[in-house]
């Protein structure tokens, strides 16, 4: 994805309303698992990604993302096949 369309993607996605998602929903729009999650966001992990969206606190076990914040990092992640060619 160039650029300019990932500049367009990011203004779309930040102009949706403010939204909290629970993990339930973020592992089913990212599809990992919960416990891959938790290792992305633990530096002492090998699966460690400082990029991935940091969690709010919504009470003293609750935890949510953003809607915006999630969709942002799934936009940013790169096609596993760029160019894809037809064998015919």
């Amino acid at each position: 994805m160039n650029e300019q369309m990932q500049e367009l993607q990011r203004r779309v996605v930040e102009a949706l309303p403010a939204r909290v998602v629970r993990m339930r929903e973020v592992t089913g729009l990212i599809g990992l698992s919960r416990s891959t999650i938790y290792d992305r966001l633990n530096p002492k992990s090998k699966r460690y990604d400082p990029s991935f969206p940091k969690p709010l606190r919504l009470g003293e076990s609750a935890i949510g993302w953003q809607l915006s914040e999630i969709l942002i990092w799934i936009g940013d992640r790169q096609p596993v096949i760029s160019n894809m060619q037809h064998k015919d």
